[in-house]
């Protein structure tokens, strides 16, 4: 178990900012960030600001890349996820160059029903959220 405030060995670089945990872009580097350099992978180029096309391909060749693990996060790990006003308990299934891809349980679901989320920062309380989260106060 890594320490919440411990950058963690990681396969990709790994930043904090305001004690949330990320995997800083190159862009963030070069403003002389303090980071740890990640063991497989270098910083990130930023996603482009270009069309559809241009931030699919930047997607497809850069930040889906399969990787080892992601801030620390193996396949099979526990976690727990930050969705909205709820957090609840997941399992990491996928990991890539900049994020890690989530089986969630939907709470209070009768039928079990489950979904995939991604994740790709951690708050200073270890709850994992994803880009289309608002970022959590901790």
């Amino acid at each position: 178990m890594v320490e919440q405030n411990t950058l963690p060995t990681s396969s990709v670089p790994a930043a904090f900012a305001d004690g949330h945990l990320y995997s800083p872009t190159a862009d963030l580097v070069e403003t002389g960030i303090d980071f740890r350099p990640g063991d497989q992978f270098e910083p990130m180029p930023p996603k482009p600001s270009g069309g559809m096309a241009e931030k699919a391909a930047w997607w497809r060749s850069v930040a889906n890349l399969s990787a080892p693990d992601f801030l620390g996060l193996t396949v099979g790990s526990a976690i727990t996820v930050h969705s909205g006003k709820e957090v609840s308990p997941g399992v990491v299934i996928m990991t890539f160059r900049a994020s890690a891809r989530v089986q969630v349980a939907l709470t209070d679901d009768p039928d079990d029903v489950q979904m995939q989320v991604t994740v790709t920062r951690r708050s200073p309380s270890g709850h994992w959220y994803g880009p289309y989260c608002d970022t959590p106060e901790s």
